[in-house]
């Protein structure tokens, strides 16, 4: 399977393909012109003695002939930014291939695939590239996956209300042990391993890359299904050389939630929301709560949020 960087690559090079075609059919083009421009100057310099209007019938032609170059330069310019705009939208479908759902009742979180698993079974993840960052940046990643700390934020901070506060977790683990606490369908992956190999091997790989996304995404995440069936997910983190420890841990955590399973929340203040807000970078109870909805069969679906 091609990585990201290996299909942009295959990308760029068919571009390029089309427009050296585009480059020589215009090339081709203008010489014919040339060449009709030239005849013609030869016919008007042979009747210049004998018409009165010879000047005024040369100037019509080249006017013709400058027309004609204009016209097929706009054409050929629409024709670059036509495919341009056929390639930007391949590169960003993965980007815009989420369920979505509509908002009935406060705020939503949309649920998408999930594992089908044992209760006992351990997801390998597998953290690519490590040695380009620091172990503090690794440490964060590691605490994002198995982290079971709670964190109690005033609910005036989202304006949720006043004199209460809401419940979120740091990591991953803590979420989905207190998702696993309502009886589901399937089993609720609560156990992971984090290996750390440069060998694409695992069931979620979080590969970390020096390259900034050209659509200025900070992280992706794509997740092999076969029907609502999770078979294997991929994150990639782009720029991890400009991140913050915090950051990096955040846009791990976000992404982590995707190959958990979940889509974009529509409130913006949480996690899962498509522009991540740093405010507050923990997993809601929303999204606690939208796991165990998951995982109890209902895919494709969505959690409404109660506050």
């Amino acid at each position: 399977m091609l990585n990201l960087e290996q299909e942009r690559v295959i990308d760029l090079e068919q571009q390029k393909i089309i427009f050296a075609h585009i480059t020589k059919i215009m090339k081709n083009k203008i010489e014919t012109l040339e060449n009709q421009r030239n005849i013609a100057s030869y016919a008007l310099a042979a009747k210049i003695a004998s018409e009165p209007d010879a000047r005024a019938l040369k100037k019509r032609v080249k006017r013709k002939t400058i027309y004609c170059i204009v016209i097929c330069a706009v054409m050929a310019c629409g024709s670059v930014i036509a495919i341009n705009q056929l390639k930007s939208d391949e590169i960003v479908t993965p980007f815009k291939t989420r369920y979505l759902v509509e908002n009935l009742r406060g705020d939503t979180v949309d649920t998408w695939k999930f594992w089908k698993i044992d209760a006992d079974s351990t997801l390998v993840v597998n953290i690519v590239n490590s040695g380009m960052v620091d172990e503090h940046k690794i440490k964060s990643i590691k605490e994002v996956i198995l982290s079971t700390d709670k964190i109690s934020i005033d609910d005036s901070i989202t304006h949720k209300g006043l004199g209460t506060s809401s419940t979120y977790f740091a990591g991953w683990k803590g979420a989905l042990e207190e998702s696993s606490m309502t009886k589901t369908k399937y089993a609720i992956p609560t156990k992971f391993k984090i290996i750390e190999s440069e060998s694409e091997i695992g069931n979620i790989i979080i590969e970390l890359s020096a390259l900034k996304d050209q659509d200025g995404y900070s992280g992706f995440t794509k997740s092999t299904v076969d029907g609502n069936e999770i078979l294997k997910s991929q994150i990639v983190i782009y720029d991890v050389d400009s991140l913050s420890d915090d950051e990096l841990a955040t846009i791990v955590r976000h992404e982590f939630g995707h190959a958990i399973g979940l889509g974009h929340s529509t409130a913006p203040e949480d996690l899962m929301a498509p522009t991540i807000n740093m405010q507050i970078p923990y997993i809601s109870e929303c999204d606690a709560d939208a796991i165990s909805q998951l995982y109890d069969g209902v895919a494709m679906d969505k959690t409404v949020c109660m506050k």
